[in-house]
């Protein structure tokens, strides 16, 4: 899923993590298979991500994926921008980016902070169950205290 194009996503808005070809040679996790036909996902009946549309503070809109899920958070939707130049993540599991991963993202996108956020977010597939739009309002990590914490 980390080398997915926003071309991959315009030819194909709809990709199913291929959990059951983990044991495949050269397969991990984050193997994805396109799901040419789908028009719509169900979050009950697996793992999809979907070309999604952001909309950062200043207004630019931007393209990438989000996985929708029952779970209304960022840590389970994990939105991501995707462009030529470079992902960009807004959810770093138990682990606080680092500046340096920070300002890449802000070089990706040619903007900084002010600009970005807050980044609005929704899926361009329909989603039958489970939630695929949302508000980031910052860098996001879930801290020791399991908190979310937003990194400024």
């Amino acid at each position: 899923m980390y080398m997915l194009t926003p071309r991959d996503l315009e030819r194909c808005p709809v990709w199913e993590l291929a959990l059951d070809e983990e044991d495949v040679e050269g397969q991990t996790e984050e193997t994805l298979r396109p799901l040419i036909d789908a028009i719509s996902v169900d979050a009950r009946e697996g793992i999809y991500i979907v070309r999604t549309e952001f909309m950062a503070g200043d207004g630019s809109i931007f393209h990438g994926y989000c996985t929708p899920n029952a779970e209304n958070d960022l840590g389970h939707i994990q939105p991501v921008i995707v462009t030529y130049k470079g992902h960009v993540h807004f959810w770093y599991g138990g682990i606080p980016p680092a500046e340096e991963d920070l300002r890449g993202s802000y070089g990706i996108l040619e903007m900084n902070r002010e600009r970005v956020f807050p980044v609005k977010f929704r899926s361009l597939v329909s989603v039958r169950s489970g939630s695929a739009q949302g508000t980031v309002i910052g860098f996001q990590f879930l801290s020791q205290s399991r908190a979310i914490t937003d990194v400024t």
